[in-house]
């Protein structure tokens, strides 16, 4: 599919990053910018001169560099028409590539371009990260890059990625730059003081990393009180870690591989995630005072030490989650009591809401870790992750109820059952009761089967399945799933008729577009709106309602970044609803294409990103978001 968008990979205004601000310029695919104050706000190096770094894609195939001394000016142009399989650096690209589903693919970081003041370094940028380094680290001093700008404290700007998101990195002379390949980074809790900043923490997070001292960022909001800063994060898929620190030490969040660790999950138990009382780690103590699912008690010296601010009150910070439902902070000060009482998840879900992952007659394929697919084991009935995909079993998805569990079958109307020993077999419906299961999924697309009586499907020895472990977060109990849906959800009713063709085309635009932009079109096809679709839509009251805000907000603006941002928070409540994966079956797949829950996973991966780290993907939505402007003015 040619493309003919210039495309604005990231900028810098000395050390501030202002991607946003330069791609909201671009106007009939050229850009011309003057770096002045005026233009950038408020000035990020006070009494030193700055210069405005732009890395963009003009239709070559590497990606560009445009620099300015401030009071110079930019002016960059569209230079040809191109298709994406010409673009080596297309960061899109990677999105629907089939060896993105090997876990055992190895990733390197790669240098999209480097600047030193006015100076361009990518080569020696790319020399410190050839081979298959995966860590980036260097001072920024002129010893290190050369002096291209003499008596002037310049910035190292360095534009990069290993994912299919391009990122950018900015520090001031004689500071270290460093980055290493990572996993998203979720922040699960966070608390400063008296008050929880969760959500102010991930604001925070750039290029799956962090760097924050708290009493510079975070409000004060307990006056003349030394304060602790409380977090509990994890990376991708592994272990939620605890970090506790006092309020002025400053703290970098870097990436470092950790082996996995057992961690049982019940979805129906209180699930401490980590906590803190002053500057110690209570987490075993916390735990151990959880009775019946609760945890009710006096916070006080004697139960939690006092080995940190003894002359200083203090706060017990605890984060945890019930199931499946999303994490909380509890901060509780001393002497108070804390009370964390048994709140039921409405659902069975996961590290994420797996609700209408599979429906009724869904016809699925299991992938294990070791790469191959799950099909009966030779001259036996029991299941083994040993074939490839034109050998492996389709199972069919029996679901009673849509909220509830279900079990497998195949075209031969044998069940997935399990044995006296755990393992997973298949078996005539008339000779064992089928196995329900239910689903828990990652942000990254891997999907844990769990029995109802709480036990996961692992990969055994000898390559067999079997539903016998408590562990979560572990390899073994990862699969991918490969999904054909069903087409039932064509035929919903309708319970609507303001404007129905148009609605169709903006509701069509909204989703499919979405879709579209992040590079997944070999996964989707392009015919007509679905009626199905919209009636999907009006048929949740919340996501119904954010349709409606959605266009009056795209009929107020004529900005691009306004409308990606709106259209983006629309999808969020997609999500939250639990319906945004039946809006992704409607514009699935041409016909005999699977869908993998990796490939989803890019989407909820761009949903879910933190602010900062989202506008780094907006260069690719220009087209997206005119598109929408344009049709909600008909409207």
């Amino acid at each position: 599919m040619a493309c003919s968008s210039l495309k604005i990979l990231g900028a810098s205004w000395g050390t501030a990053d202002v991607t946003a601000k330069i791609w909201s310029m671009v106007k009939k695919n050229s850009l011309f910018v003057k770096a002045e104050k005026a233009t950038f706000g408020p000035d990020p190096m006070p009494g030193h001169h700055k210069s405005l770094v732009v890395c963009y894609l003009d239709g070559s195939q590497e990606p560009c560099l445009a620099i300015a001394k401030e009071n110079e000016s930019i002016n960059v142009s569209l230079k040809a028409r191109y298709h994406k399989d010409q673009l080596s650096s297309d960061w899109q690209t990677e999105v629907s590539a089939a060896s993105s589903r090997n876990p055992g693919k190895k990733e390197t970081i790669t240098i999209l371009g480097a600047v030193w003041g006015v100076k361009d370094v990518t080569k020696h940028a790319r020399l410190l990260v050839q081979g298959s380094k995966k860590e980036f680290k260097q001072l920024a001093t002129n010893k290190a890059w050369e002096d291209g700008w003499p008596r002037v404290v310049k910035t190292l700007v360095v534009f990069y990625q290993y994912s299919e998101i391009p990122m950018m990195s900015v520090v001031r002379e004689t500071e270290t730059m460093h980055f290493v390949i990572s996993p998203p980074l979720f922040i699960l809790g966070a608390a400063y003081g008296l008050e929880p900043v969760t959500q102010q923490v991930r604001d925070l997070v750039k290029n799956r990393q962090l760097d924050l001292i708290p009493n510079m960022i975070l409000p004060d909001n307990w006056f003349r009180n030394y304060k602790s800063f409380v977090m509990v994060y994890q990376f991708g898929d592994e272990k939620p870690q605890l970090f506790i620190s006092d309020e002025f030490k400053k703290i970098s969040i870097r990436y470092e591989q950790k082996e996995q660790e057992e961690v049982k999950i019940n979805p129906d138990q209180l699930l401490i995630l980590g906590a803190a009382y002053g500057l110690n780690d209570v987490t075993t103590k916390v735990k151990s005072s959880v009775y019946e699912n609760e945890l009710v008690t006096l916070v006080n010296n004697t139960l939690f030490g006092d080995a940190s601010w003894k002359l200083s009150s203090k706060t017990l910070v605890v984060v945890y989650q019930y199931g499946s439902s999303p994490p909380v902070v509890s901060i509780t000060q001393e002497l108070k009591k804390v009370e964390i009482t048994k709140i039921l998840p409405p659902t069975y879900g996961g590290l994420v809401d797996a609700r209408s992952l599979v429906d009724n007659n869904d016809i699925i394929f299991l992938l294990a870790v070791n790469s191959k697919y799950v099909t009966c084991m030779p001259n036996s009935d029991k299941l083994g992750a040993v074939a490839e995909s034109s050998s492996c079993i389709e199972f069919i998805i029996v679901q009673p109820d849509s909220l509830g569990p279900f079990f497998l079958k195949t075209k031969s109307s044998q069940v997935c059952a399990v044995d006296k020993d755990g393992y997973l077999i298949l078996k005539d419906e008339q000779e064992a009761a089928p196995l329900s299961l239910m689903l828990m999924l990652s942000t990254t697309g891997k999907v844990q089967l769990a029995t109802t009586d709480n036990k996961f499907v692992r990969l055994a020895e000898n390559d067999f399945l079997k539903a016998d472990t408590t562990e979560h977060f572990s390899a073994l109990t990862s699969f991918q799933l490969a999904i054909d849906c069903c087409a039932n959800l064509q035929r919903l009713p309708s319970n609507d008729q303001e404007s129905p063709d148009l609605w169709l085309s903006f509701v069509w635009q909204v989703t499919e577009g979405f879709f579209l932009a992040l590079g997944l079109e070999p996964f989707l096809h392009t015919s007509s709106p679905s009626i199905g679709l919209l009636h999907l839509i009006q048929g949740n009251q919340n996501a119904n309602k954010a349709r409606l805000t959605l266009r009056e907000e795209l009929r107020l603006t004529t900005s691009v970044t306004k409308a990606v941002s709106s259209a983006i928070h629309f999808l969020k409540v997609l999500w939250k609803e639990g319906i945004l994966w039946k809006v992704f079956k409607f514009v699935r797949l041409q016909e005999g294409v699977i869908i993998y829950t990796e490939i989803f996973a890019r989407v909820i991966q761009v949903i879910l990103l933190p602010e900062a780290e989202a506008t780094l993907l907006l260069a690719g939505f220009t087209t997206w978001a005119l598109q929408l402007i344009d049709t909600s003015k008909k409207l």
